[in-house]
């Protein structure tokens, strides 16, 4: 999905043998600017409609990214956690 110079989509990361499993990661990146942003180990994400942010649904990957509920802001490019435990969400 794209929005103002910005898309984002889900990526399959290489299986990593020591977790056995495959993360997948959601990347945002703008047109013109070569930024990017990588969130592992994502299951779900919604775009804003207006205000051009984006929520999306992380398991986490270690200590550096705790599971949670996330939204990231395109304008002031800052996450920020809704939500940090691990479970499932919907």
């Amino acid at each position: 999905m794209k929005w103002d110079g910005w898309f984002a989509y889900l990526a399959k990361e290489e299986p990593d043998s020591v977790k056995g499993k495959d993360d997948i990661n959601l990347i945002i990146e703008q047109f013109n600017g070569g930024k990017n942003y990588t969130f592992p180990a994502v299951s779900d994400y919604q775009l804003s409609e207006k205000g051009g942010k984006i929520a999306f649904v992380s398991d986490g990957n270690d200590s550096t990214f705790l599971p949670g509920v996330y939204v990231f802001d395109y304008q002031t490019e800052e996450t920020k956690p809704i939500f940090r435990s691990k479970g499932k969400y919907q």
